[in-house]
Order: structure tokens, then sequence, then C-alpha cells
């Protein structure tokens, strides 16, 4: 493996024509050679290097399973995230583990029950705007 020190920035995970460059970073990025990204694809490290060297065209199945591989996840609304060492990182490198995400489902359901509860005592729903703060609203029937 070389010293090259891939990053991932400004790679396009769902692109349906990766190139030649494309599948090498990514297969710097999982930290393979050849012949471990051929193996991984299921073809020949023969067919593998010349897609790497663009003889043939580059199959999106094989960049895509090089990327996942690398921990990468290669779905609409996903791009940069990755996971790696139990966790889930966001493209700004917060790692989150199994536990933090669930404790958001936990936050959730609490926030409903509160806003329930609230209304019920005043008649008026609470509403959370992300980039305003708080504000109360009537129901509207």
């Amino acid at each position: 493996m070389s010293n090259i020190s891939p990053d991932a920035e400004g790679m396009d995970f769902l692109n349906p024509n990766p190139t030649k460059d494309m599948l090498r970073t990514a297969r710097h990025l999982a930290g393979i050679n050849y012949g471990e990204a051929a193996e991984l694809c299921g073809i020949e490290e023969s067919y593998y290097r010349k897609m790497e060297r663009g003889t043939i065209d580059v199959k999106v199945s094989v960049y895509r399973l090089i990327l996942c591989r690398a921990g990468y996840l290669i779905h609409n609304g996903w791009e940069g995230w990755k996971i790696r060492k139990g966790k889930i990182w966001s493209p700004v490198g917060s790692g989150h583990t199994p536990g933090d995400i669930m404790s958001i489902y936990w936050l959730d359901q609490s926030v409903r029950t509160l806003r329930a509860e609230l209304y019920q005592k005043t008649g008026q729903l609470y509403d959370q705007d992300y980039y305003h703060g708080y504000e109360f609203r009537d129901h509207e029937a």
C-alpha cells in the first residue's frame, strides 16, 4: 500500500459513472491493494487493474463495493458519512455510537409526550423553529 493519505472530500459517492481516479481513491480510502479489491468484488485482479488504468470502464458496482469496504455509506442523504470503529461518523467528524442514535429516539418521544401534555394544559401547540428559537402557536382545527 502506498503512503498516499486520501481524503473523501469532493468524492461523488453516488456517481453512476465513476472514473478510474475515483476508483483509485476509493481503494486507497479502503486501505486495500489491487488483489484485495479484486477479491472483494469477485473479479480477476487483471480485470480490476484494467478499470483503474482506464482501459475498460469502471463498473459502478465495483466502485460502490470498495467505498463500502472503506466504511462509507452510499445512499442519498448519507454522502460523506462513514462507519468506523463502532461509530457512525458525520461529514464534519463527529462520531456517534448506537446508544447516541437510540437516545435521539428517546428524546423525540419525550418531546412528543411533553408537547401533548402542554397542549392539554394550554390549548396551544409548541413548535420548534431551529433557526429562530421556540414559539407557541394556536391550534388550527
